[in-house]
């Protein structure tokens, strides 16, 4: 199957470099809130660190639903 390919406007592209948007170098497969993450990372880093990255994102996550603000 051919993948169809999604032109942008160079107008739209220009925009992206201007703030800052990236294309992923790799595709996106897990996720968590607002955390995004390829298989690669996931198999390539180690699990203390992993839990240690979820864990202050879960800390961030509950006290700004507590709080209102981080």
């Amino acid at each position: 199957m051919e993948e169809k390919r999604i032109e942008i406007s160079r107008e739209k592209l220009e925009w992206m470099k201007e703030v800052g948007i990236k294309e992923f170098h790799e595709p996106m497969k897990y996720y968590f809130a607002n955390h995004l993450f390829s298989e690669n990372y996931i198999r390539e880093t180690p699990l203390k660190k992993l839990q240690e990255e979820f864990n202050r994102s879960v800390f961030a996550h509950n006290k700004f639903n507590e709080d209102g603000e981080v």
